[in-house]
Formats: structure tokens, sequence, C-alpha cells
């Protein structure tokens, strides 16, 4: 396959630039090995966000009697958390994955490896 610019990495500057790339008319392959979005969709910013975010409620719920509001009864459960994390991600994903295809830009999944400067192996 040929290509004006290939992309390794498919996490917010990947994508980004595969879009700009795109705009300017270049024909467009992006390469991830994993997810689209990359670590901090996937595993770090978002999910962590997610996590923070409950906590704080939870945090804000306890302390409720300073607030003149009067909270019984709330409690923790760690597989909805996951749940909606998961939830969160996956629909962010989708939507990064749509707009690729929508913009007809070329997803491989694998493992990217440069040879030279204009040849790139996936998965050898």
């Amino acid at each position: 396959m040929h290509f004006n610019i290939v992309i390794i990495g498919g996490g917010p500057g990947g994508y980004t630039a595969a879009f700009e790339a795109v705009k300017e008319g270049f024909s467009v392959c992006l390469i991830e090995e994993r997810e689209a979005g990359g670590t901090c969709l996937n595993r770090g910013c978002i999910p962590t966000k997610t996590f923070v975010h409950t906590a704080d409620l939870y945090r804000e719920l306890a302390d409720s009697e300073r607030t003149a509001v009067n909270v019984s009864g709330y409690s923790f459960d760690s597989a909805k958390l996951l749940e909606k994390k998961n939830r969160i991600v996956g629909e962010l994903r989708e939507g990064i994955e749509k707009a690729l295809k929508a913009q007809k830009i070329t997803v491989i999944h694998g493992h990217a490896s440069v040879r030279d400067a204009h040849t790139v192996l996936v998965n050898e």
C-alpha cells in the first residue's frame, strides 16, 4: 500500500495529525498497536478522571451534614463504576474510530517499525 503520510500511534497527537493531513489533501495511514485514542483515553486520563469524579462525589456525600443537605444510605459500587468507566471510554473511542473512517483514513492495527525513509513495516 502507498500513502502520502504514515502516522504511528493513534493517540491524540496521532489522530489529530491524521485529520489535519487529510484536510490538506494527503492520503493517510494511521498505525496503532492497541486501541484508537491511545493511553490517555483508554488507560490514563479519562479512566482516572472518571474515578476521581466519583471519589469526589462520594466525599461530598460523606460531608453532606455540613452543607445542610441530609443524605443517608449512600454506598459505593465498584462494579458499576467500572461499567461507567468502560462505557465512557468506549463511547469516546467509538467516536474517534467513526471520525477516522469518515475521513477515509486507513487504520492498521499492529506494531509499526520504520524500515527506511519510505517504508514502514507492520508486524514485520
